[in-house]
């Protein structure tokens, strides 16, 4: 009998271990899941026992032990912490050790993929993170309105946007699109999507830009020749739909971004004159431009399409487009 007592007690004490034993919760990021620019590590403690101390480690760094015990540090921030570090692009390891009164009680384990651009595919094996679900929203309940009416979406300062306590960096650039910038993140995002919520309204770029850039629709449409990417209705692939450093809320800068696809320009003479040079296409002021910038390949290319198969302005061919510029 003393036998069979020890025995069903060991089976329970094993069967229940893994809830008792991680008290640790890595929400951010998940285990095998890719990051698109900087990222954070986001960090809740638990209770039994009550972590007091943690170390991080990224690629083999370590960190100092981060002191999470003060009655001041669990007034403001409970048991969560949050780290915004440098991770390196591709993968990274992760490993994130608890500690109570010096010893080791728990640790929790990931390995991410940084993406280097925007246009960077993750390798086979890595998912994008999703956080909107019920399980990992009820861990953040404590701090944050998880569930917030359509009057609270409605709000367009960061402080009253229950978007904005999380997602305020995504604006924090020199180039803000409209809706992103007065925090009216549901023109895009469905807050009742299941069952991850948030999602965005519509997979096709091209739909769910258009609803809002009309003029842009009937532009395409009166060009002759369009662009490839915006035939197939790949806004994105040029525009972030946040914000950017570039205008137009271009990935990169302009003849940066071209050759992101037309590389081969990159190393080939461009337009080759009768002197044998190439017609420059950067570091010289663009004549045309009313704003004084400087020359680039939409200077002579229209980027979402034109009258000629070159997505010249007007529908000129030849040399004639030189005449935009040049007098004789």
């Amino acid at each position: 009998m003393y036998k069979t007592r020890i025995i069903i007690f060991g089976f329970f004490f094993f069967l229940f271990m893994p809830l008792l034993a991680h008290s640790l919760v890595m929400i951010y990021p998940e285990d095998k899941t890719f990051l698109k620019g900087p990222g954070y590590i986001i960090l809740k403690g638990g209770s039994q026992p009550s972590i007091e101390a943690v170390v991080v480690e990224i690629n083999g760094l370590r960190s100092s032990p981060i002191d999470i015990s003060s009655s001041e540090y669990k007034a403001v921030f409970k048991d969560f912490l949050i780290l915004q570090p440098e991770y390196a692009p591709g993968k990274n390891s992760i490993r994130v050790e608890g500690y109570v009164q010096g010893k080791l009680v728990d640790n929790v384990d990931a390995e991410i993929y940084v993406l280097s651009d925007a246009y960077e595919l993750p390798p086979d094996g890595y998912r994008p993170f999703v956080m909107h679900v019920t399980q990992k929203e009820q861990l953040c309940t404590p701090c944050h309105n998880m569930n917030p009416s359509p009057d609270q979406l409605a709000l367009s300062t960061v402080d009253g946007n229950p978007c904005g306590s999380c997602h305020k960096n995504l604006i924090a650039k020199k180039y803000v699109h409209g809706p992103a910038g007065v925090f009216q993140c549901v023109y895009c995002h469905d807050q009742s999507s299941r069952p991850a919520k948030y999602k965005v309204k519509n997979d096709n770029d091209n739909d769910l830009c258009n609803g809002c850039h009309l003029g842009k629709v009937r532009e395409f449409r009166d060009n002759e020749f369009v662009h490839g990417p915006v035939a197939v209705g790949m806004c994105l692939i040029c525009h972030d739909s946040h914000a950017s450093d570039h205008r137009s809320q271009l990935h990169f800068e302009v003849n940066d971004l071209c050759m992101k696809c037309h590389e081969r320009l990159e190393v080939l003479k461009h337009f080759t004159q009768g002197t044998g040079k190439g017609h420059p296409v950067s570091g010289k002021p663009d004549p045309s431009s009313l704003s004084g910038r400087e020359l680039s390949c939409v200077s002579c290319h229209k980027p979402h399409g034109g009258m000629t198969q070159q997505y010249f302005p007007e529908k000129v061919s030849g040399m004639m487009i030189c005449s935009k510029c040049h007098t004789k």
